[in-house]
């Protein structure tokens, strides 16, 4: 399959701020992008021009100097972070901007800090299922198949994604690009 650019969203990136998820190339696309949009700040442009190697505090205080800029409110806590970058995350999966492999990845590496997404399977499950069939083949999960398990986990995103959506931060958040 190919994919559309994969460019992070605001919600994504104050997200990727509250939980440590450097990834500082993405922040500066981010900046880029919401300059192409209009939303000329000191903040974004400085964000926009910076180049690898990135300066993690320095980026920080970029980002939550745009935020400010931008009158955005900024995450406060861990759980609601993990929200918004499921959210944002399985959006661009539903949205064929990016692989659900790729996606199911980061959100099982976040997963250390508890949130609820309903669903009927955990993330940490549908990770180590899809691990077990790609390594070999079979699964301990008896409704799990090679051939179901693309549209389980699309299925599981789509839940997530509803679920994790509705937090007014999100939305708030999700009001720019």
């Amino acid at each position: 399959m190919t994919f559309q650019t994969d460019i992070a969203t605001t919600a994504e990136i104050a997200a990727r701020r509250r939980l440590g998820l450097g990834d500082h190339l993405r922040w500066t696309e981010w900046a880029q992008n919401m300059l192409a949009v209009g939303h000329d700040m000191p903040g974004l442009c400085m964000m926009a021009g910076e180049i690898q190697p990135f300066n993690a505090f320095e980026m920080d205080d970029l980002f939550d100097r745009s935020m400010f800029e931008l009158g955005l409110p900024s995450v406060q806590t861990d759980a609601e972070a993990c929200q918004i970058f499921c959210a944002s995350r399985t959006r661009a999966v539903l949205n064929h901007k990016t692989s659900w492999s790729l996606v199911l990845s980061e959100l099982f590496s976040i997963e250390h800090v508890h949130f609820e997404h309903g669903g009927q399977y955990t993330i940490s499950g549908l990770y180590w299922t899809w691990r077990d069939l790609e390594e070999t083949g079979c699964t301990y999960h008896t409704d799990i198949r090679p051939e179901t398990l693309d549209d389980i986990v699309l299925g599981e995103f789509q839940h997530w994604y509803q679920v994790c959506s509705k937090t007014k931060i999100y939305r708030d958040l999700m009001l720019l690009p």
